[in-house]
């Protein structure tokens, strides 16, 4: 309602009942309307993990499964099922689509991979790239959402069942030498040797003490698969393409070695021999008294 009128106002004498003191009017709210300053990004990130609401009929129901990362801890890892619905969006939705997702309704996947260190209030954050192509895309390029942990519950899973038993049939038969079927099979190797363990290799991990330090080796691995072409090699060699750094003696080193270096892998049987002659460690440099620095029995 307004004040009273001043006598100067020219319409105050046209009122049918006098001077007209006072007037007014009465505002009723029919209809609200909620601006969003960045609307759009719920059904832009729904379009990306659902697809096109508009290419479904209203009342379909999708599911996708979202394997997410814990903001800060690594260790940490949940996995969703999320389930939406096509809907119609509200009427005066600003970016004039009509058809949406509805906000999805999630459950937690427990097939390994969500991990049992999550706490209530730990956050998981998703974000996903908003194209041209996103009919709900405005001015933002990225757009995402934030799960929250906001209550635990325990939930008993179906293992499924595991055998057990105390006994191993036939273990470690690629090198065992007795038969559990005792003399009704014979093994092909029960009158002469069939394989040879000819190396062993220990590793060990060191949590807290420093692993040992194992210089100046080299390892080689080679793998056969027999077939029925043959029953056994005779004279195998072995090629590599690089082999141990010995110390290189042809003059022209750059055409006998196909670079300039003075040390390096060689190939020629002058720079084998000075090695094993020389050399205290895979030679028998030990043996005889010398080392590449004083090799007083060879002659450069």
């Amino acid at each position: 309602m307004g004040g009273q009128y001043p006598a100067t106002n020219p319409f105050v004498g046209a009122h049918p009942n006098g001077n007209m003191k006072s007037s007014g009017q009465r505002y009723n709210i029919t209809d609200l309307e909620v601006i969003d300053t960045y609307h759009g990004r719920a059904q832009g990130y729904r379009y990306v993990l659902f697809g096109d609401a508009r290419s479904f009929p209203v009342g379909t129901t999708k599911e996708i499964v979202k394997s997410l990362t814990h903001r800060v801890d690594s260790s940490k890892k949940l996995r969703l099922k999320l389930k939406a619905t096509v809907k119609t969006l509200d009427a005066g939705y600003q970016l004039n689509e009509t058809i949406g997702w509805s906000i999805p309704k999630m459950t937690v996947v427990i097939d390994g991979f969500t991990t049992n260190n999550i706490q209530i209030n730990d956050s998981f954050r998703e974000t996903v790239n908003i194209t041209a192509s996103n009919p709900y895309r405005t001015v933002y390029d990225v757009a995402g959402v934030d799960y929250v942990v906001t209550s635990l519950k325990s939930v008993e899973t179906d293992l499924p069942p595991s055998l057990e038993g105390s006994f191993k049939f036939a273990e470690q038969t690629q090198y065992t030498d007795i038969s559990h079927y005792r003399d009704l099979v014979e093994k092909s190797n029960a009158n002469s040797p069939e394989h040879q363990i000819v190396y062993v290799n220990e590793i060990q991990e060191y949590e807290n003490e420093q692993p040992p330090v194992m210089n100046d080796l080299t390892l080689a691995g080679l793998s056969l698969k027999a077939g029925r072409n043959f029953s056994q090699l005779d004279q195998l060699r072995c090629w590599l393409a690089e082999g141990i750094p010995v110390e290189r003696l042809h003059p022209n080193k750059q055409t006998a070695y196909e670079d300039g270096f003075a040390t390096g892998p060689s190939n020629l049987l002058t720079d084998l021999v000075y090695y094993l002659l020389t050399n205290q460690m895979g030679g028998a440099g030990g043996l005889l008294g010398m080392t590449a620095g004083d090799p007083f029995l060879v002659d450069k």
